[in-house]
C-alpha cells in the first residue's frame, strides 16, 4: 500500500510539471532556501500567470494574485490584496479600496469580502462590514444584483435574490445572544422577526410529520402550559395557566357598556343573527334550564343545539322533532338514541359506509390449524346440531336477538367454522383416496394371453 501511494504522488508531480511545461510557466516560485525571482520573503506561486507579490503569500491556479502579507489566492482570476486575506474559487476579491482590510475571506465565485474578517461563501456575494458573513448566492453577477451584508458582526443567508432569507444580528454583550430575522429584515426587533415580501402573507406554518389522528402542532409561549395547539382530534386549542386577556378594549353584544372583554347580554333570553330577508338565522334562546342555539328559521325549518339539563347532555334536533344526535356527559355519542348502552357511539337505524375497520380484535382463530387443536368428530357434530340447531360456539337466535353480536367476534367465529370445514374436507378427501386405493387393489387382475 505504501509503494502505491508513493507512486501516485510521483504521478501527480510529473503530471503537474508536464502541464506547466505545455502551457508555459509564467508564475513565480520563491520560498526560503530556494531561488527567489522577486526577492520576496517566502512567497510562492504555481499555475499559470499567477502572482504572489506579498511576503509569505501564495498564489495558485490561473491569473490569481496574492498581493499582501500572508495572503492566499487559489483558483482563477482571484485577488487577495489585504493582509492575511484568502480567496478560493474564481473571480473573487478579498480587499477594500485602500487594501487595508484585515483577513477577509472569499470562497466561491464572483464574491467580494472587503470588511475586516469578513467572509463570503457562495456566489455573487459581498461582505463589506467588519466580521460580516454572507452565505448563499445573489441574483446575478453585477454588483447591484449581489446579496450584500453591510452589517458588522452579523450573518446573512440568501439564495437567488438581493435580499436575505435569514439574518442573524449581533449580540450586544458577550453573555447575550442576537436576534433572527426571516425575510428582508436586517434590524430584527425581536428574538424572531418575520417579514413577508410584497404581496405575500406573513405566515408561520407549524406542520407535524403527518396530519392524522393524534397529531398536534403547537406554539408554546412562556412555558409549555401556555400556547396554541392545532389538534387533528380536537381542532384549535388554547392553553393558559391563568386568563385569556384582550388588552385593547372590550367586545359587547346586547350592551353598550361591556364589562368584560367579550360580553353578551341575554336579558331577553335571546341572541339573534339573521340575513336581510330573515331566511337564515342564528339564535340563542334559553328555556329555563335548557339553553339552545338554533340555525335556520326559528319558527319553521331549523337545526337546534340544546343542552338538556336533566340528562346532562348536548342534543341536536331538526325542527321540533326529538333530538337526532346526543352528546352525553360520559363522552359517548348517540344518533337517534340518547342511550349508547355503554358504547362510545350508538346508532339507532341503518349505517351506510364504505368500510369498517376493526383494530385490535380480542381473538382470532388461526389456531384451528395447530396440531394441538381438537376437532370434534363428524358424528359428534351431527348430534350437536340435531340437539341445538346451531353450530358449536355460535350464539343462538335468542342470544343474538337479545344482545346483538359484535362484528369482530362474529367474523372470527365464522372464520373458525370455515377453517374447521376445511379440515373436514381435507380429512374426507384422504378417506376417499384410501377407499379408492382399496377398491383398486381388490379389483380382479386381467390375464394377458
Amino acid at each position: 500500500m505504501k509503494t502505491n501511494l508513493q507512486f501516485n504522488y510521483v504521478q501527480v508531480v510529473i503530471f503537474t510539471l508536464l502541464f506547466i511545461a505545455s502551457n508555459g510557466l509564467f508564475s513565480q516560485v520563491n520560498y526560503s532556501g530556494c531561488f527567489s525571482i522577486s526577492g520576496l520573503n517566502a512567497s510562492s506561486a504555481i499555475g499559470r500567470l499567477d502572482t504572489a507579490s506579498g511576503s509569505y503569500s501564495f498564489a495558485s491556479g490561473h491569473l490569481s494574485r496574492a498581493k499582501s502579507t500572508n495572503s492566499v489566492a487559489i483558483g482563477s482570476n482571484n485577488v487577495s490584496w489585504s493582509p492575511s486575506s484568502i480567496t478560493i474559487g474564481s473571480f473573487l476579491q478579498a480587499t477594500n479600496v485602500n487594501h487595508s482590510a484585515v483577513a477577509p475571506i472569499a470562497i466561491g465565485s464572483y464574491n467580494t469580502s472587503s470588511g475586516d474578517y469578513a467572509i463570503t461563501f457562495g456566489t455573487n456575494l459581498s461582505a463589506t462590514a467588519t466580521k460580516a458573513i454572507a452565505i448563499g448566492c445573489g441574483y446575478n453577477d453585477p454588483a447591484e444584483s449581489r446579496l450584500i451584508n453591510n452589517q458588522p458582526y452579523t450573518l446573512m443567508i440568501g439564495f437567488g435574490s438581493i435580499y436575505p432569507t435569514l439574518f442573524v444580528s449581533r449580540s450586544l454583550e458577550y453573555n447575550k445572544t442576537g436576534c433572527i430575522g426571516i425575510g428582508n429584515i436586517v434590524a430584527p426587533v425581536a428574538k424572531l422577526h418575520l417579514k413577508a415580501d410584497a404581496g405575500e402573507a406573513a405566515t408561520i406554518y407549524v406542520q407535524p410529520n403527518s396530519w392524522s389522528s393524534g397529531s398536534n402542532a403547537m406554539l408554546q409561549i412562556g412555558n409549555p402550559s401556555h400556547g396554541i395547539i392545532g389538534s387533528y382530534n380536537n381542532g384549535l386549542e388554547f392553553k393558559t395557566q391563568r386568563y385569556y386577556i384582550f388588552n385593547d378594549g372590550n367586545v359587547g353584544i346586547g350592551t353598550v357598556s361591556p364589562a368584560y372583554k367579550f360580553h353578551v347580554d341575554l336579558t331577553a333570553s335571546e341572541f339573534f343573527i339573521d340575513n336581510v330577508n330573515n331566511t337564515m338565522t342564528l339564535q340563542m334562546k334559553s328555556y329555563g334550564y335548557y339553553p339552545a342555539l338554533q340555525l335556520g328559521d326559528w319558527e319553521r325549518n331549523s337545526w337546534k343545539m340544546q343542552y338538556n339539563y336533566s340528562a346532562d347532555a348536548l342534543e341536536f334536533k331538526y325542527n321540533t322533532n326529538d333530538a337526532s344526535v346526543y352528546f352525553n356527559d360520559d363522552g359517548s355519542v348517540g344518533i337517534g338514541s340518547r342511550s349508547t348502552h355503554g358504547y362510545k357511539l350508538a346508532v339507532l337505524g341503518k349505517i351506510l359506509t364504505d368500510e369498517v375497520m376493526v383494530l385490535d380484535p380480542v381473538d382470532w382463530y388461526d389456531n384451528v390449524f395447530e396440531d394441538s387443536y381438537v376437532l370434534i368428530g363428524i358424528d359428534e357434530l351431527n348430534n350437536y346440531i340435531k340437539a341445538n340447531r346451531h353450530l358449536p360456539g355460535i350464539p343462538t337466535t335468542e342470544e343474538v336477538m337479545e344482545n346483538g353480536f359484535g362484528l369482530a367476534q362474529m367474523n372470527g367465529l365464522l372464520l373458525q367454522k370455515v377453517e374447521e370445514l376445511t379440515l373436514y374436507i381435507i380429512d374426507q378427501e384422504a378417506r376417499i383416496k384410501a377407499l379408492e386405493e382399496k377398491i383398486e387393489m381388490n379389483q380382479p387382475q386381467s390375464i394377458e394371453k
